[in-house]
């Protein structure tokens, strides 16, 4: 699966963490997700030391790492909430899977803003709803694929469904992606609001010690107010002229935008 879609690092680092799980079961030993994903990074970086610089690779390894810790916080409070409450596995199911897109798009958040000066609301909500539709379509696609070894036709035929649900799939994300404010636009951070956002994020978390409440919920504050500032003055900033430069070359034109 790896080499069909070329060893990209989001494939590489699930394929590396599934290993480690799969390897402690079988030597009955307890696996640590922070640990997998620790190997699974540096595995990729002893391979493709670049890796570290392209923003796919830092957003799979963020979402995930969010995931694990800010999920993980969710998930103990929510526990704590439903602990004398009956509990339906549907509810449970549809928690969980909102519980880790927000805690994915928290952590991934940063730096979307600072490659792409904004990042998708929307995603929040459609983005549980596209992972089980993606299953779906992935695990009858390779319940197909032997089906193509024995015969083709076949194969293709029974194929007909699966491209009907991805083209509905792709027309049903468009659709989605139209609706008002879909995403939000910020400036960037820079380098020190970035550090700052994720130190908020992780006192958040449950892998910070800080036991007095008040102490960690004043850090919070005092770092979000650092990065609402650092924020307003880059906006402000931001106001200047922009300029813009058309070159034309005969058959090819070339723009430049300097704000």
């Amino acid at each position: 699966y790896c080499r069909l879609l070329n060893f990209e690092a989001p494939v590489l680092r699930s394929a590396v963490m599934s290993a480690v799980l799969l390897g402690a079961r079988l030597y009955d030993e307890r696996s640590d997700p922070l640990t997998s994903l620790s190997v699974a990074m540096m595995v990729i970086l002893a391979w493709r030391p670049l890796d570290l610089f392209h923003v796919g690779f830092q957003l799979s390894f963020l979402a995930v790492l969010g995931m694990f810790t800010l999920g993980d916080r969710f998930n103990n409070l929510y526990g704590k909430v439903m602990r004398h409450r009956k509990r339906n596995r549907h509810v449970d199911k549809s928690v969980a899977a909102l519980q880790a897109t927000v805690s994915a798009t928290a952590f991934t958040a940063p730096v979307m803003i600072n490659t792409f000066h904004g990042f998708s609301l929307i995603g929040i909500l459609f983005s549980p709803i596209a992972c089980l539709i993606i299953g779906i379509l992935m695990l009858y696609g390779m319940a197909i694929m032997p089906v193509a070894l024995l015969w083709m036709p076949l194969a293709q035929f029974l194929a007909m469904p699966l491209s009907w649900g991805s083209q509905l799939f792709i027309q049903l994300t468009d659709a989605v992606a139209s609706l008002p404010f879909p995403a939000v636009r910020s400036a960037s951070l820079g380098g020190v609001g970035l550090v700052l956002s994720y130190a908020a994020l992780l006192l958040c978390t449950r892998y910070v010690r800080v036991k007095k409440r008040l102490l960690r919920l004043t850090a919070i504050a005092l770092t979000v107010a650092v990065i609402t500032g650092l924020s307003l003055y880059s906006q402000q900033m931001d106001k200047r002229d922009v300029r813009y430069t058309l070159f034309s070359s005969g058959k090819a034109d070339a723009a430049v935008i300097e704000d």
